[in-house]
């Protein structure tokens, strides 16, 4: 009986820790190894991105803002916006990745808060850090 709850134990450990760790490689990996981009460099980066996760016939909008985080959104059904955050962690390669996979995966869809931080989140970056599509 003692090997199931030590077990239940590091599994209940592995989920709480997994979401932090793969935030901070995927913020680390932003801020220490990739250059900021230009607007045109983020423009671009949005096309590869579509055309990598076979997105082409979405119509995705890309709004510059100066807010805290990035983020995309489903206004109707082929209509996504993409916000990049106008910061030190927003004009990266990793972050256009990141919110593409959104719209690819969730389609901009914000699901309850445990949704979004156990599965939403950790899957985005999975794809930004080592491009793993789950």
């Amino acid at each position: 009986m003692l090997h199931f709850e030590i077990t239940l134990l590091l599994i209940l450990i592995f989920l709480i820790v997994y979401p932090i760790l793969l935030s901070f490689l995927s913020g680390a990996k932003r801020v220490l190894f990739e250059p900021k981009l230009t607007d045109k460099e983020i423009y671009k980066k949005v096309k590869e991105e579509k055309r990598k996760l076979g997105l082409n016939s979405q119509n995705i909008k890309v709004e510059i803002y100066n807010g805290r985080s990035s983020e995309c959104e489903r206004e109707s059904e082929n209509q996504y916006v993409v916000r990049i955050a106008d910061n030190f962690r927003g004009r990266r390669p990793a972050t256009i990745k990141h919110e593409m996979y959104h719209v690819y995966r969730d389609k901009g869809e914000k699901d309850s808060t445990l949704k979004r931080l156990f599965i939403q989140e950790p899957r985005a970056n999975l794809y930004d850090i080592f491009n793993i599509c789950l």
